[in-house]
C-alpha cells in the first residue's frame, strides 16, 4: 500500500520503481563522481570537460528507452523467475552499448576480417572511468580494482588502454 494514498501497488508497478530508482541512483552517483573528479580526468586525459558535462547529464538515459527498460527490469527485478530473459536481456544491452559512447563495446568494429578495437575519444573515456566510479560507490568496491578483473575481457586500443592505465589508479 502506497503511504500517500490508499492504492494498492501491484507487484509489477513496485518492480519499475524499484529499477527506475536504481538508474536515477546511478545517474545521480555518476554526476558526484563528476563532481569529485572531473580534475584528474582533466588532468590527466586533457578532455573538454563540457562535453564530459553534458554526456553526464544525459548519462544512460537510453535505460528508459523501450528497448531497453523492460527487458532490464525483467532480468535484475523480475516479478518471478519466469520473467528473467537472458535473450531479451542481450537485445537490450545491444541497444545500450550501441546507444552509450561511454562504453569500450561501442568503439568495436566486427567485420570479415576480423574485430577492430578504435581509440576511443577522451571525453567518453572520463565518461567510461566515472561510470566505473559510479558503480564503485554502490557496490563499495576499488574502480582499480573492477577494472584489473574486468580489463582482459575487454577489447581496447593500444591508445585507449594506455590512457587509462595511465589514470585507474588516481582513484
Amino acid at each position: 500500500m502506497g503511504i500517500y494514498s490508499n492504492k494498492t501497488y501491484s507487484t509489477y508497478d513496485i518492480k519499475k520503481a524499484e529499477y527506475t530508482d536504481y538508474i536515477k541512483e546511478h545517474k545521480q552517483n555518476v554526476i558526484k563522481c563528476f563532481d569529485k573528479y572531473i580534475n584528474i580526468l582533466y588532468e590527466s586525459l586533457g578532455c573538454n570537460i563540457d562535453i564530459v558535462k553534458n554526456n553526464v547529464e544525459e548519462h544512460d538515459d537510453s535505460k528508459f528507452s523501450n528497448e531497453e527498460f523492460e527487458a532490464y527490469r525483467q532480468f535484475f527485478y523480475p516479478i518471478n523467475p519466469d520473467e528473467k530473459n537472458k535473450n531479451k536481456m542481450n537485445y537490450g544491452w545491444l541497444n545500450h552499448i550501441h546507444s552509450n559512447k561511454h562504453h569500450w563495446n561501442y568503439w568495436i568494429v566486427v567485420d570479415a576480417e576480423g574485430v577492430t578495437a578504435l581509440d576511443i575519444p577522451v571525453e567518453y573515456i572520463a565518461e567510461m572511468i566515472l561510470d566505473w566510479l559510479a558503480m564503485s560507490m554502490k557496490f563499495n568496491n576499488s574502480v582499480k580494482d573492477f577494472y584489473e578483473k574486468n580489463v582482459n575481457k575487454m577489447v581496447l586500443s593500444p591508445n585507449t588502454k594506455i590512457l587509462i592505465d595511465r589514470i585507474i589508479g588516481q582513484f
